[in-house]
């Protein structure tokens, strides 16, 4: 019983902790306000069979976004891990699958940003991934390039639909 106590008093202490960082902006204050809204889509990788969630969120003053993408694998992998995983990641991203959205550049309709560093899982080293995306309404369709320090750039398809503007 006392354990069960213990696990939850850790639990909401996390929770309390977690205050997501806001996601700089970049961009003309017009075009970022087309961003502004809760998004929800998918990300797909063949080169390493990866598929994933991406949820994110754009303040309508268009100066701040909030962003986590998660990394889904199939059963019996390891999952993507945070690179700062024990020495902050829990001050930026609500669990250890989650990889917080670095930076974003709004220009004419055109996104792109940066996901925090991540262990990947196919070759155990530091992976980097840029994203580029188009507006088209209320759904952003884009590419990334996933790179590391073994063998040649990764590269793949996302989409995220406006769930709430």
């Amino acid at each position: 019983m006392r354990l069960m106590v213990l696990a939850a008093i850790a639990a909401l202490a996390f929770g309390c902790r977690y205050r997501p960082a806001p996601v700089p902006m970049l961009g003309v204050h017009t075009d970022v306000e087309q961003l502004a809204g809760d998004w929800d889509g998918e990300y797909s990788n063949p080169d390493s069979h990866r598929t994933g969630s991406i949820v994110f969120s754009i303040t309508a003053h268009g100066d701040s976004a909030f962003g986590d993408v998660l990394m889904r694998v199939l059963a019996g992998e390891v999952a993507p891990r945070p690179v700062d995983l024990l020495s902050g990641h829990s001050q930026h991203a609500r669990s250890a699958e989650l990889l917080a959205i670095k930076f974003v550049n709004v220009a004419g309709g055109s996104v792109q940003g940066e996901l925090e560093p991540y262990i990947a899982p196919d070759c155990d080293c530091v992976a980097r991934t840029t994203f580029y995306g188009r507006l088209d309404s209320d759904v952003i369709r884009g590419t990334f390039v996933t790179s590391t320090d073994r063998g040649p750039p990764q590269r793949g398809e996302w989409w995220v639909r406006r769930v709430n503007p």
